[in-house]
């Protein structure tokens, strides 16, 4: 799972696209992650926010692969209650554990992916733009293999 990198921050009502930092951040992600999965054929899902699409993208471009929209990647709307959104956090990831997909990169929103962490390895993880956690599904049991929290001061 990967937060979304930086967004255009002048109107933050707006559906944003990234910024030129959080473009610099995605590309970095993008070589990192492939560096470390190339052998790997991964899927891509995203967020239908522009931020998280176009993170999504720069990844996926890395990998000679595409990006799929996924609804309940989105974030908390300001209209949903809490249980409900953690209810549609949980669902997601029932429904992934249900799927036989080996290797899936998701991009998300800081409140989706702290609230899924929450319920798969019950931990608190907060992620800096950008970041990424590498979590492992074994007997039924979520693993977090890695964290990186700065894409861009990461050594790869």
């Amino acid at each position: 799972m990967i937060r979304h990198a930086h967004r255009e921050t002048h109107n933050r009502e707006l559906d944003n696209g990234l910024s030129d930092k959080g473009q610099t951040q995605a590309e970095a992600s993008a070589k990192i992650l492939h560096k470390q999965y190339s052998a790997c054929k991964p899927n891509f899902l995203s967020s239908p926010r522009q931020r998280c699409v176009e993170t999504a993208f720069l990844i996926a471009k890395k990998f000679g692969g595409s990006v799929q929209i996924d609804e309940a990647l989105t974030e908390k709307a300001l209209t949903e209650e809490s249980r409900n959104f953690r209810v549609r956090v949980q669902k997601w990831i029932r429904d992934f554990e249900a799927m036989s997909t080996p290797f899936l990169i998701a991009c998300s929103h800081g409140d989706w992916i702290p609230t899924a962490l929450k319920f798969m390895l019950e931990e608190e993880i907060q992620l800096r733009k950008s970041a990424w956690v590498v979590l492992d599904l074994e007997d039924g049991v979520w693993q977090l293999t890695s964290i990186v929290q700065d894409p861009l001061n990461e050594r790869i």
